[in-house]
């Protein structure tokens, strides 16, 4: 598991931080940085700032997350926790945070 910066990015306005958990430490990615989980590490994305953030997955080999996603926009919090357990989401706590 990694992140790396690349050398330069165009800062849009829309695309801010996110922190990424790697399994041992929690880092802020900016635009253009990217991180990497092999199958079965445990990793987290978190959102704390209140600027909005885009982030691009790539999921290799394909999990079937879209609906997951999808449902994730409109869940209420009543039915969050079982949304979580059919996609197979776990938490973890908050390492050093």
């Amino acid at each position: 598991m990694s992140a790396s910066r690349t050398a330069k990015h165009r800062d849009s306005g829309h695309d801010r931080e996110v922190d990424y958990f790697d399994g041992h430490a929690w880092r802020t990615l900016l635009p253009g940085d990217t991180a990497h989980a092999a199958v079965g590490d445990v990793h987290a994305l978190r959102k704390e700032r209140a600027e909005p953030a885009t982030l691009l997955m790539a999921l290799s080999p394909g999990v079937p997350r879209a609906e997951y996603f999808a449902q994730l926009t409109t869940v209420n919090e009543r039915d969050l926790n079982r949304l979580h357990e059919a996609h197979d989401n776990h938490f973890v706590d908050d390492y050093g945070r």
